[in-house]
């Protein structure tokens, strides 16, 4: 089910086009055929005789558009309407998509043999496209057989059944009719969280066989298989096995919640959007729960949309709820645990994925939301750990550069990707937490009044959103407005008096700094550096708690600090990815030298500084005023890298796809 205005890239196609030939292919779907190309619209998929290839719903999602028009131009208007629903995106991000479409076909020299741009209207194929039916051998064991008609083209090599080929199209069309009576016309608001993609897991309880027949249950199980891989094309692959098996069983909650599972799985791992994966979801999630008002999933999820739409209690509602009833369901903890991260209850979100993780330790999507749970909880260093290991795991997600943005050090790649990312995917930049993370790479790169204006974004959604705040504080502080940086640190401060890492920040950041009260606050919330200063310190680097250690320095007059300078070298040289929190930790017990080797070394490899990580521009942290002028030479070469390639890249997509 879409929007009435959208179109679905797993849709068939209707009916009364005339079918010439069968798919060369042994699923149980029509196709299109255009020039050397099959195309599979229910798996994303293009093949010819030399290979097949696969495509993101958004490039499949304008080609259909292209393919239904049958060689009328399709409007810019028409392909923006459809291709990003309810979304507002520039042209720019149309261009993209036509300029990876024709790549993939392999129309890309001019004058194009596939796609023609008809200037100032819009979009049209430049050959004749027919629509195929599936092969025979797919469906006769469901269909009776029927006379074919066959092209002459194709007399001979295959045949077709149009009884055969309106029975899936009335089975398609029934899916549809009863999805739509559970729309809703209206927009859905977006809340970034990360937690909408949680595939089944092995906790949610199977279908009964009771009821299936023996090819159903097996495409069932199929089906559920699908759906916990991590990538786009499989995924896609479940969704249309249950597809198949809705009209049957619509009776059975599992399978509503196990498809709607897969809408958000689409959203996690190719270009769908949120809204559109919640728009499918929310009607099946409500007839899973008539059917079934405790059926733990059902709620789970359900919870977890009532989270993305910013409605607290009612999240907290259903997942609590949900929670009680299936305890060990690793996809509720997940809900559950985001819940808590916006409550800005770390530790709570962190026990959770803890024991989340230790239930499915081969899960990637888990690792990667105990690393979001670890990062809120001040524990960077562990972060990073899990957050590495998840991409070991799983490394081809549709959001993976906005999570290395925020859990690993900034790169001119990272960066770069950042950029394109935020291009290729304008929709999910409808976050305060987005648009703020898109501000600090601009602001990484000097480019502040790009920084001002998607930090406004930011602000225009949530003003009072913590890390719109401290992102204002680090805009403040880089335009050299010390006491509006100072009052933005206490606003956010006040918003949770009792997070260590606010309370942290506000105290140490501040310009001047506090320095009579930094001594009893750092106590307070690391007390082991009361006891024990010494040892704690040792403590820290061991476990690689870089942050704990800096701010116990800070808290030190200057002559003090020399007194660690043996200690902070011997760590950092056995360091094997030293970053900037060691580049800080060598700058403040004054170890220059040591410092100024590794800051070129960092930029060597890539390294860019982010105020995200160090609060600071580099030319004005306080700690590196005595790296030499090659390092700030050299950082900004880096930046103007970044540059260039992000305007390579796009000069390239526009002089593709601008009219002439």
């Amino acid at each position: 089910m879409t929007a009435p205005n959208s179109i679905d890239p797993v849709t068939l196609i209707p009916s009364s086009i005339e079918p010439t030939a069968q798919c060369p292919n042994q699923l149980a779907q029509p196709c299109w055929q255009l020039g050397v190309w099959y195309i599979e619209p229910g798996i994303n998929r293009i093949s010819s005789e030399e290979c097949k290839l696969q495509l993101e719903p958004r490039l499949m999602t304008t080609l259909l558009l292209l393919l239904r028009a049958n060689g009328q131009t399709v409007s810019d208007e028409q392909l923006l309407n459809n291709v990003w629903p309810n979304v507002v995106v520039s042209d720019a991000s149309l261009y993209q998509v036509i300029a990876q479409l024709r790549k993939a076909l392999t129309d890309q020299q001019k004058p194009y043999q596939l796609i023609e741009r008809v200037q100032r209207k819009g979009y049209r194929l430049l050959q004749h496209a027919s629509m195929l039916p599936p092969p025979n051998t797919a469906i006769s064991q469901h269909s009776p057989q029927h006379t074919p008609a066959v092209s002459d083209k194709f007399r001979g090599k295959t045949r077709t059944n149009r009884a055969i080929f309106a029975a899936v199209t009335a089975s398609c069309l029934a899916l549809y009719v009863i999805s739509l009576a559970f729309w809703h016309d209206e927009q859905i608001p977006v809340i970034y969280t990360p937690l909408t993609a949680a595939p089944v897991t092995s906790q949610q309880p199977l279908l009964p066989y009771t009821g299936f027949e023996q090819h159903d249950w097996s495409m069932l199980q199929q089906a559920l298989y699908l759906l916990n891989q991590p990538q786009a094309a499989a995924i896609s692959d479940g969704i249309r096995y249950l597809h198949t098996l809705l009209p049957q069983y619509q009776h059975h909650p599992a399978l509503l919640v196990a498809l709607c599972n897969g809408y958000h799985a689409m959203h996690t791992y190719s270009d769908w959007s949120l809204q559109k994966a919640l728009a499918l979801c929310e009607p099946l999630l409500q007839q899973a729960l008539k059917l079934q008002p405790d059926f733990a999933p059902a709620l789970g999820s359900f919870g977890a949309l009532q989270l993305s739409r910013n409605n607290l209690d009612g999240a907290r509602f259903y997942l609590d709820k949900a929670g009680q009833l299936a305890p060990e369901d690793t996809h509720i903890m997940l809900w559950r645990a985001a819940l808590h991260r916006v409550q800005g209850q770390y530790d709570k979100a962190f026990e959770l994925m803890d024991k989340a993780t230790k239930l499915a330790p081969l899960s990637g999507l888990l690792k990667r939301h105990y690393a979001y749970s670890l990062l809120g909880d001040g524990q960077l260093s562990r972060a990073r750990v899990e957050f590495q290991l998840a991409l070991l795991l799983e490394d081809n997600y549709s959001d993976r550069a906005l999570d290395e943005l925020e859990l690993l050090p900034l790169t001119r790649q990272r960066a770069l990707a950042f950029l394109l990312w935020a291009e290729r995917f304008p929709d999910r930049l409808h976050s305060p937490e987005r648009w703020t993370q898109l501000s600090l790479v601009q602001l990484s790169l000097q480019q502040i009044k790009q920084a001002e204006a998607s930090l406004q974004q930011a602000i225009l959604m949530s003003d009072k959103h913590p890390f719109v705040l401290l992102a204002q504080a680090m805009l403040a502080q880089a335009q050299g407005q010390d006491a509006i940086a100072n009052a933005y640190l206490q606003q956010r401060l006040s918003l949770n008096p009792q997070h260590k890492i606010f309370q942290l920040q506000a105290m140490f950041l501040s310009v001047p700094p506090a320095t009579t009260l930094q001594r009893s606050v750092l106590h307070k919330l690391l007390p082991a550096y009361s006891q024990d200063a010494d040892q704690a310190l040792q403590q820290d680097l061991a476990n690689n708690e870089q942050i704990n250690a800096l701010y116990f320095l800070l808290s030190l007059p200057q002559t003090e600090r020399r007194a660690y300078q043996s200690n902070i070298s011997d760590f950092v040289s056995s360091q094997q990815n030293a970053d900037s929190l060691s580049l800080q930790l060598l700058s403040v017990v004054g170890l220059t030298e040591q410092a100024n080797q590794l800051a070129l070394h960092l930029l060597d490899n890539g390294w860019l500084p982010s105020p995200h990580d160090d609060y600071y521009l580099a030319e004005q942290h306080p700690l590196w005023q005595q790296l030499s002028v090659e390092f700030f030479s050299k950082l900004q070469q880096q930046r103007q890298q970044v540059l260039d390639a992000f305007a390579a890249e796009m000069a390239e997509i526009k002089s593709n796809e601008v009219p002439q």
